[in-house]
Order: C-alpha cells, then sequence, then structure tokens
C-alpha cells in the first residue's frame, strides 16, 4: 500500500511514511499561516519578512516531493 504519492517511499517501514506525512502536513499548515499572515500585515518589513519564511518552507516542501527523504 502506497501512502505517500511517491513510488521511492513505497519500500520504507510504516513509522517513516507517518513521518513524512505529518512533516508535509505541518509544512502545509505553515504555508498556508504564512500566507493568511502576510496578506493580513500592513507594515512592509514585516511582509518581507514572513514571505522570506514561506520561500523557505515552500521550498522545503518541495525538496520533500522531489527527493521523498522526509528528513534534512
Amino acid at each position: 500500500m502506497q501512502l505517500s504519492g511517491n513510488r521511492s517511499m513505497q519500500i520504507k517501514p510504516l513509522p517513516d511514511l507517518v513521518a513524512y506525512r505529518k512533516k508535509i502536513t505541518a509544512l502545509e499548515k505553515e504555508i498556508s499561516k504564512l500566507k493568511s499572515a502576510i496578506a493580513k500585515s500592513k507594515q512592509f518589513n514585516q511582509k518581507v519578512e514572513l514571505n522570506q519564511q514561506l520561500k523557505a518552507a515552500e521550498k522545503e516542501l518541495e525538496w520533500l516531493f522531489a527527493d521523498g527523504k522526509g528528513s534534512n
């Protein structure tokens, strides 16, 4: 049974798949919160800082999907 959507993860133990999925879910929530905070923020400097955090989180999420390792 494949839970990850990534074929290379198919041979990993179930606890690793669960941890991988939790990491992805946490990053998706963080990205959503950052986008919301950017939209609500009125200070340019704060928007820049939040946007940097957003880009880093999106890059990490992209890395997880591309590499399928689930850890740094």
